[in-house]
């Protein structure tokens, strides 16, 4: 039956474990984890989020089945490469029909930022762990965050409801909270003044 046929197909994607060159940082973590928690992200930061954003994120990892978890900065770095697997992930999604459906320009940006996210975060739990390796790649996911072309309205969103910050000293992060006006780390309690950046004042 084809149905059975695209649903095991399907589902293989999840079982790909995330950042194999680096598997010290995975934890344990595959593809059916990073999306579960992605989706959280995005329907969690945008409940109006549509029905056809929610499966676009679903899907989007699930060509990892066949191509492995690339590392962004593979990509980033190596372009024939990245443009080779694009390819590859067309045909793939052409023979599981998981096409991409209409969805929003704004939305999606925001399952971009909500993918980054996830990473970011799952480094941050890592780290608060002492796992120091995971330190570079949460730094690249949070300069591509703050690099992000926002909308106005995300912008705030991403400022005030989920900031991560540099605080204390050295390499400790903590995620920090927003308290009317004041924004403020939750562990030093430091007040924030670069909402993107910020070292505990001495």
């Amino acid at each position: 039956m084809k149905e059975f046929t695209l649903l095991i197909e399907r589902l293989k994607g999840g079982h790909v474990t995330r950042y194999h060159t680096v598997p010290e940082i995975a934890n344990g973590q595959d593809v059916a984890s990073h999306t579960w928690r992605a989706m959280i992200i995005l329907t969690t930061l945008w409940p109006d989020i549509s029905k056809n954003a929610i499966m676009n994120m679903m899907w989007h990892d699930i060509p990892e089945a066949y191509t492995g978890d690339i590392p962004a900065t593979t990509k980033w770095g190596y372009p024939k490469l990245a443009t080779a697997l694009e390819r590859a992930e067309d045909i793939i999604v052409n023979q599981l029909e998981i096409w991409p459906l209409d969805i929003t320009e704004k939305e999606e940006h925001r399952i971009k930022v909500a993918d980054m996210l996830e990473l970011v975060l799952h480094c941050f739990r890592q780290m608060e762990m002492g796992n120091r390796k995971a330190i570079p790649v949460f730094k690249n996911g949070i300069e591509y965050l703050k690099n992000y072309d926002y909308d106005k309205e995300d912008k705030n969103i991403i400022e005030i409801e989920i900031m991560l910050c540099v605080a204390c000293t050295g390499e400790d992060f903590h995620i920090i909270a927003c308290s009317g006006q004041r924004i403020i780390c939750s562990d030093c309690e430091t007040e924030v003044l670069d909402k993107r950046w910020v070292k505990k004042r001495k």
